[in-house]
């Protein structure tokens, strides 16, 4: 929970809601596209205004997920996707 993150302020994002109605979104960056689903439309945009967080950052913004079910699983696909970075050294 200590780790920290980092999104690279040169990537531009874009971020949009699949289905109307929905908590799933997909992420457009780099000619890429990752998809979310489960998280609030706040805790998205959240996320993505900062330059950097931590894992006990997220628990806060999702007081109701679980960290080995629902956040770890989202961070990694965010990690592999090369959406978001780990800080070396941390």
């Amino acid at each position: 929970m200590k780790t920290k993150f980092k999104i690279p302020q040169f990537q531009r994002l874009q971020i949009s809601q699949i289905a109307e109605g929905e908590d799933e979104y997909k992420i457009l960056v780099s000619g890429k596209e990752v998809s979310i689903k489960g998280v609030s439309e706040k805790c998205i945009e959240n996320l993505f205004s900062r330059e950097t967080f931590t894992g006990k950052d997220i628990i806060n913004l999702l007081p109701d997920y679980d960290w080995e079910i629902d956040i770890m699983p989202m961070l990694s696909k965010l990690v592999n996707e090369r959406v978001i970075f780990v800080e070396p050294g941390v």
